[in-house]
């Protein structure tokens, strides 16, 4: 009876595992849509000195690479904020050596 609980306990944790992760690749992904219409709009709005400063490229290349950074630690801020919830001490010491 206990190894049939103790089954069906890890079969929820994996389906809750599972349903967690979604929800946080939705997260960031719609994190980096957000980010990169607004990126887009704004160098829209740019003037023509501040367009010749850079080219359309680097710009998109600067939009991508920010939205990709903000939509890749969405799920680990969210990840870090649950691990200090479940451990509200951690142990944040540096072990410095000096040779």
């Amino acid at each position: 009876m206990i190894a049939v609980l103790m089954g069906i306990a890890q079969l929820f944790n994996a389906i809750l595992s599972s349903h967690s992760n979604l929800i946080l690749i939705r997260m960031g992904q719609r994190a980096r849509a957000s980010l990169q219409t607004l990126v887009y709009s704004k160098s829209l709005r740019l003037s023509q000195p501040a367009r010749a400063e850079f080219s359309d490229g680097q710009i998109k290349n600067m939009m991508q690479i920010d939205a990709a950074r903000l939509g890749s630690s969405a799920g680990l801020l969210l990840h870090m904020s649950t691990n200090l919830n479940a451990n509200p001490k951690p142990n944040l010491h540096l072990q410095v050596s000096y040779t």
